[in-house]
């Protein structure tokens, strides 16, 4: 209920910022210079300098932007008179930008705060099995939502490293010849990862330098706390689900 409040709320205050909108853009000739006018709404200097933010002292750029806001002026007037900001269909779209908006900025935020900067352990490991052929056994533990029972079944992996599902690479890293990793969610199914075998394949150099296998490892343990995170507040939330009956045959 909280949740629909703040969208009325929201709504509301949209509405009313419109209509401002529009009585601001019948704006009275103003007592200073002004450097356009676009039907009843004067253009400054002090708008260009808001609308990009940087510094307008080139004659072409700042004759580039005013063409820009022009033209932005000119199609708002249009939509106005439209009357497009009265439609049910933009209002809903404004709610969905609005709720996507909140939810990037959230995820944003956190992720900020989830730096797990990869081991030197770890980086070597992932170097050291680049080019290498290895041999994996997923064994299924359970299901995931997504995934069906038939599609979860044990399977033997040979191919070279980095050929592989950047979650079965990442599982690599930790194990040796002939250990098992923790539960790790692959095509809509849970396994446990053996690695079997690692041989070498005679192919020579690294494609990836080991910034960038720095850089690869940190994404992938930032997603899998995020992905954590996202979990628990599922978990801790109050979720009811209301699944329709059916009627049993006659």
């Amino acid at each position: 209920m909280r949740y629909l409040f703040y969208i009325v709320v929201f709504m509301l205050i949209l509405t009313a910022g419109v209509i401002t909108s529009v009585a601001t853009r019948e704006d009275k000739k103003p007592a200073g210079a002004y450097i356009a006018k676009v039907n009843d709404r004067y253009i400054m200097e002090s708008d260009l300098a808001r609308e990009r933010n940087v510094s307008l002292d080139s004659h072409d750029i700042k004759y580039e932007f005013l063409n820009s806001l022009i033209t932005k002026e000119v199609l708002i007037h249009e939509a106005l008179n439209k009357k497009i900001d009265q439609e049910e269909a933009f209002r809903l779209s404004i709610k969905n930008f609005y709720e996507q908006s909140l939810i990037k900025t959230l995820l944003d935020r956190q992720q900020e705060k989830l730096p797990r900067k990869p081991t030197e352990a770890e980086i070597s490991a992932y170097l050291n099995l680049y080019n290498k052929t290895v041999q994996v056994t997923l064994q299924p533990v359970s299901k995931s939502s997504q995934g069906s029972s038939e599609a979860c079944q044990a399977e033997t992996i040979e191919s070279l490293f980095q050929n592989l599902a950047l979650s079965i690479r990442m599982s690599l890293l930790h194990l040796r010849e002939g250990q098992v990793s923790e539960k790790t969610d692959l095509m809509g199914c849970t396994y446990t990862i053996r690695l079997d075998a690692v041989s070498k394949t005679g192919l020579e150099g690294l494609p990836e330098n080991r910034d960038k296998a720095a850089s690869l490892i940190e994404e992938f343990n930032r997603e899998q706390m995020l992905q954590k995170w996202i979990a628990e507040l599922v978990q801790k939330a109050h979720v009811e689900v209301n699944t329709p009956k059916t009627e049993a045959p006659q």
